[in-house]
């Protein structure tokens, strides 16, 4: 606001105490609320030395009150000048106007509703600044120059300009707020699509940060020994902690931090709607002040989909504008970007299907925080899209925070809004508005939200209430539920009977007759979606495109419908697809779009195509959505082909277990070509083992026979670790019993307690000591073979008491990244993992009933020992880590089952102690502190914090998403 020109109505009052009733209502205009009494109490005052102890006294009080009064301070300094201009000064009613309009421009700017008559009667005196001022803006946006000569003043071009200047930024925001100040709810019955305020069905995310903020170190390997460490420029160790903050939490840290924000999330876990969030709140002051933002921001929602990242980083912004009919120029960007500063929203670095171009963005991205320190920047991406080990990452220092998945409550406060917007859309306007009938509404839809509470809680549930975590499987849920009043067992048939509701099932409940039929429009859309999917590669695509695409199928399935006319009827009926700009369209939510791509495959047998593009980030929904297929039926062919490909000569991946677990049908015969046929590379026998694994049913009945037959034939494999892995299986089935122990020290032995968990001897010795560069004695010592995983960690927690399991519990126990069964169990202190070890002793004393032999955590000494005999740089030997040895370098992304990794094992077969997680040990890291070593690195860790002799510190109470732990036994 300009001094003079704000206060306008204050220094022509006719006397102090009509002054400060003005100044209050300036200040409520400006929702400075804080100082109404304060104010009132002012007019009290008679001299101007007791008017500012008032002041003084007030802003020790409050922060708030302290903020506004320095505003109002501001002020008070400027009103001898402005006095004097109005004593000196008429306007002629031309000036006057523009003085007006620069005056609302300023106004407006700063998110006052406070609203200038522009009548002024010629005859007053008007707010004018000296003719030698320009009293500038506190916002920045605009100056008034006037000029005094003969009680004649002349508005400048200059104020001419930054009023326009300043339109032109009403008009972007205004922009901004049509279009995501509301969202679209699918799913109704009278419309594809409802638009309701986000701000009243936006349900506050979670998300992780963590304590290591994400800054790239591009680092050598490094020896041994700690000299050589400290020689190399080895950064000091860092304590990890991961903290679960909400959406304006996570950007305040950015913010205050001048960093950028990095937002993870898996697929339709309301990353985009997160951003339109983040947009609208920048709109008004009530919107800054929930995300506790101290000044304002230009909000810049921009999908990356639609960026050029060849062009400078304000004309590509420029460039997007336009297709969005925003005639904003380079040069307007380059000034928001630098005075007020923008909150640059760039959504979906994920839906750029190139990589090449994917590095492209990160790159355009980093070279723009630098450039623009007044900005803050937010980036989306899925977690798979996010591929440091192939470049595609951020450079620049910034926070990364992972959305985390719904829990019960927000899955309940997002039922009870869904269900309350559906219910309100089914009322005439004036129904709608009336108390009553809206405190009716309020109370059907928490029954309803309760009443699929209840349905996802029982127990033969559970894999529906896994998929209820993520928003757009929970909206399909809410609408299936309403229509139906049952849901889908598996994600495929979930997703098939919303389609099948949008397609035509809303149009038959309302006795209209569908365009085209359910059936028929999914042969239309299956070829457009593999198109978008396999060849455009894009979200969104042209609508000529998009019509010649569909041209020959529609004609075969209803002659004389026009392209035109069956895109508009799914974009206005069914809301399938959307309108996505000017002639573009894109599917309602990328997942629809890769469900029916997953059809049309299965319809053709392409199974090549699936094996070809295996492993791509792009492709995992479509992939998983096969596996689940059973009319047509993929899967099998697909598996066979896999296993033999060399795409399978790795280690386990994550995502063939995956499949295996999806897969609607899981014939032996597969795997069993595979495991049968020794002239194959020894690992993908090893992989085709792990997919049996997956064969058990769940719950722990019995596997089929053909299986076990199969695994017994395994255990005369040439290959030692074939031999193992189907020998442990078959223990873990309860097939065979563990080998009995015949000698006083056996080589291994199976706890009984763990589910028959192995531990296996590793013989003591004397070796060189990393951390002190002393000899030093291990001695004998039994280490698990595996870290301790989910499964066996939950054993644990279903033995202690209630009152117990919550301190104990993962506080990723509900992260679907992490929580799998033979995933390391991570987010457990230190005192959980001596928790654990302390229940094994227990319960091994009592079921021998006497004193059992310690179970515990290694010592660092002993750790390191077993790690590397001593000579070894890493687990395997001294050849450098690579994908097939260990999982770090985020190159999988997070966390995977243990003995995934069997080239990365010791002589001995200890699994695992190369990445993967850290592990907790029993040392303090140095004398005097809490910390606690952890050693072995994670999957978030670059090369060298894999060697056996890297060690690190974690405070004991933190619970982190890549530390965990392995028992060992003297």
């Amino acid at each position: 606001l300009a001094a003079a020109t704000a206060l306008a109505p204050v220094v022509t009052a006719p006397n102090f105490a009509v002054a400060v009733g003005n100044l209050t209502l300036l200040l409520g205009g400006l929702g400075i609320e804080a100082l109404g009494n304060l104010l009132e109490e002012l007019r009290t005052k008679d001299s101007e030395a007791e008017r500012v102890r008032l002041l003084e006294t007030a802003a020790k009080k409050s922060t708030e009150v302290r903020e506004a009064i320095d505003l109002l301070l501001e002020k008070v300094q400027a009103l001898p000048l402005a006095q004097q201009a109005f004593d000196e000064t008429k306007t002629g009613q031309e000036e006057r106007e523009w003085f007006v309009k620069a005056m609302q421009a300023s106004l407006q700017q700063a998110g006052s509703r406070l609203h200038i008559d522009a009548k002024i009667d010629a005859g007053n005196k008007s707010a004018v600044a000296t003719g030698k001022t320009a009293v500038a803006a506190t916002t920045g946006a605009v100056a008034v120059g006037m000029i005094h000569a003969q009680n004649v003043t002349i508005i400048t071009e200059a104020a001419k300009h930054d009023a326009q200047l300043a339109d032109i930024e009403q008009r972007y925001l205004d922009f901004v707020r049509r279009e995501h100040g509301r969202i679209r709810l699918f799913g109704f019955l009278s419309h594809a699509n409802i638009d309701v305020r986000l701000l009243d069905v936006f349900v506050s995310l979670r998300l992780a940060e963590y304590g290591r903020e994400m800054e790239m170190k591009h680092l050598p390997r490094l020896s041994l020994t700690n000299s050589e460490k400290k020689g190399r420029g080895l950064p000091a160790p860092e304590s990890r902690e991961d903290r679960l903050l909400n959406p304006a939490e996570v950007l305040q840290r950015a913010v205050q931090k001048q960093k950028s924000l990095l937002v993870l999330g898996g697929p339709g876990s309301g990353k985009t709607t997160l951003l339109k969030y983040f947009a609208v709140c920048c709109l008004d002051l009530p919107g800054r002040e929930r995300l506790r933002l101290q000044n304002s921001l230009i909000p810049i929602f921009a999908p990356l989909r639609q960026i050029d990242p060849a062009k400078p980083f304000a004309e590509a912004l420029a460039a997007w504008a336009k297709k969005h009919n925003q005639p904003l120029s380079a040069e307007r960007f380059e000034a928001w970007l630098h005075e007020p500063g923008a909150l640059l929203l760039l959504d979906g670095l994920d839906e750029v299907s190139d990589l090449a171009q994917r590095r492209q963005i990160c790159d355009w991205i980093d070279k723009a925080v630098p450039t623009y320190g007044a900005s803050t920047f937010v980036v989306t991406c899925r977690f798979t899209g996010y591929r440091e080990a192939e470049g595609v990452a951020l450079q620049s220092p910034h926070l990364r925070a992972d959305v985390q998945d719904l829990d019960a409550g927000q899955q309940q406060t997002f039922l009870q809004q869904w269900f309350r917007a559906a219910l309100l859309e089914s009322l005439e306007a004036r129904e709608a508005d009336l108390p009553e009938r809206r405190e009716e509404i309020d109370r059907s839809a928490a029954a309803e939200a309760g009443a699929i509470a209840e349905f996802l809680g029982r127990e033969e549930n559970r894999s529906l209430r896994d998929m209820a975590s993520i928003p757009v499987l929970l909206q399909i849920m809410a609408i299936i539920w309403k229509e139906q009043g049952s849901l889908a067992g598996e994600r495929v048939e979930l997703y098939s009977r919303c389609m099948d509701f949008l397609l035509d099932h809303r149009d038959q409940a309302k006795k209209i007759e569908p365009l085209v039929s359910a059936a028929k429009a999914r042969l239309v859309l299956r070829p457009l979606a593999l198109w978008m999917h396999a060849d455009w590669q894009k979200d969104e695509a042209p609508r000529v495109e998009v019509e010649k695409q569909i041209a020959d199928k529609l004609q075969a399935v209803r002659p004389g419908t026009t392209a035109l006319e069956f895109l508009e009827n799914l974009r206005d009926r069914a809301g399938v697809l959307v309108g996505s700009g000017a002639d573009t369209y894109t599917f309602q939510h990328k997942s629809f779009r890769e469900f029916l791509a997953a059809l049309e495959i299965a319809n053709r047998n392409a199974v090549e195509l699936l094996v070809e593009n295996f492993g791509a980030d792009w492709w995992q929904e479509t992939l998983l959505f096969s596996a689940g297929l059973t009319s047509p039926e993929i899967f099998p062919a697909f598996i066979e082909s896999f296993l033999k490909h060399d795409k399978n000569a790795g280690p386990t991946s994550p995502l063939l277990l995956q499949l295996v677990a999806e897969a609607a049908d899981k014939p032996l015969a597969p795997f069993e070509k595979i495991i049968r046929n020794q002239k194959l590379a020894w690992q993908k026998r090893y992989n085709a083992l792990q997919c049996v694994r997956q064969l058990r049913r769940p719950g722990g009945s019995s596997a089929p026979e053909a299986a076990k037959a199969l695994l017994q034939a395994a255990r005369q494999d040439k290959e030692p670790k074939v031999r193992q892995l189907a020998e442990q299986i078959l223990i873990e089935w309860a097939v065979i019993k563990p080998p009995a122990v015949a000698a006083e020290k056996p080589n291994r032995f199976f706890n009984p307690l763990e589910d028959n968990a192995e531990y296996i001897l590793i013989p003591g010795g004397k070796y060189k000591y990393s951390a002190t560069d002393k000899i030093v004695q291990a001695p004998d010592l039994y280490v698990a073979k595996y870290p301790v995983t989910n499964k066996l960690y939950n054993i644990f927690l279903e033995s202690l008491p209630k009152s117990e399991q919550k301190q104990h519990r993962s506080v990723y126990a509900d992260d679907k990244r992490f929580n799998g069964d033979d995933q390391p169990v991570v987010g457990v202190s230190w005192h959980s993992a001596v928790a654990y070890c302390n229940w094994l002793s227990e319960q091994g004393a009592k079921g021998k009933g006497q004193e059992e032999k310690g179970f515990r955590l290694p010592t660092e000494v002993e750790w390191e020992w077993a790690a590397g005999g001593g000579k070894r740089e890493y687990p395997w030997g001294n050849e450098a880590p690579d994908e097939t040895r260990a999982n770090y370098g985020r190159q999988v992304g997070h966390t995977t089952p243990v003995g995934s990794y069997p080239a990365g094992a010791t002589p001995e077969g200890l699994m695992d102690m190369a990445g993967n997680v850290w592990e907790w040990t029993e040392s303090f890291y140095r004398a005097g502190s809490e910390s606690r070593v952890v050693r072995g690195g994670a999957w978030d860790n670059d090369p060298h914090d894999v060697a056996c002799a890297y060690r690190d510190y974690n405070e004991p109470d933190n619970r982190s998403n890549d530390v965990g732990f392995r028992c060992a036994r003297t």
